[in-house]
């Protein structure tokens, strides 16, 4: 009896390991040869899709500091130019983006687009948010390409120009950038 009651207790410790060891296995990470500044820019379209219509911007600026011990994500200043929609002339507010090693966004920095049509106005607003599914890393050279592919991207919009709403989640966020520390490499494991 005492010794089942052993055998059980060792099969017991060896399965906590395992388990143990597959989830550290599996924890994702970026790696850095140094700290300092990272910067940023996009490889393709970023696209935000809203009740209100699609988003298209041709150009981004990621900027950050990279001076902490949290391998587990990386906080980026977003910018957004050249921005195109049916709904008008386009602006946007710079926004911030904490990108995790476990493939997930998040929005730490409230967002505003601002459509003219006609002289009319239509704000929608991307609040703070997040985690959100799914970020896809690559390691190419010493940088980082990140595809973002997010759904369910809160929102709300008023003004006349538009479809007033609050707190939909029906929109998405997708596009690529690339990410690199100046003067060092980084890598995503």
């Amino acid at each position: 009896m005492v010794r089942i009651r052993t055998l059980g207790l060792v099969l017991a410790a060896v399965f906590a390991l395992s388990a143990v060891a597959a989830a550290a296995a599996s924890a994702h990470e970026f790696e850095f040869s140094t700290t300092g500044e990272l910067k940023g820019k996009q490889t393709g379209n970023q696209v935000f899709v809203t009740p209100d219509g699609t988003i298209t911007c041709t150009e981004n600026s990621l900027k950050g500091i990279f001076n902490e011990l949290n391998f587990k994500r990386i906080i980026l200043k977003d910018e957004y130019a050249k921005c195109t929609s049916s709904l008008g002339t386009i602006t946007t507010s710079a926004t911030e983006y904490e990108f995790l090693a476990e493939k997930e966004l998040k929005i730490l920095k409230e967002m505003t687009i601002k459509a003219k049509v006609a002289g009319l106005e239509c704000v929608i607003t991307i609040p703070a948010q997040g985690p959100l599914k799914t970020v896809e890393y690559a390691n190419v050279g010493s940088h980082i390409e990140a595809k973002a592919k997010i759904t369910k991207l809160k929102s709300s919009a008023t003004g006349a120009a538009c479809t007033k709403y609050t707190n939909n989640e029906t929109g998405e966020l997708s596009g690529n950038n690339t990410v690199e520390l100046v003067g060092g490499t980084m890598d995503w494991k």
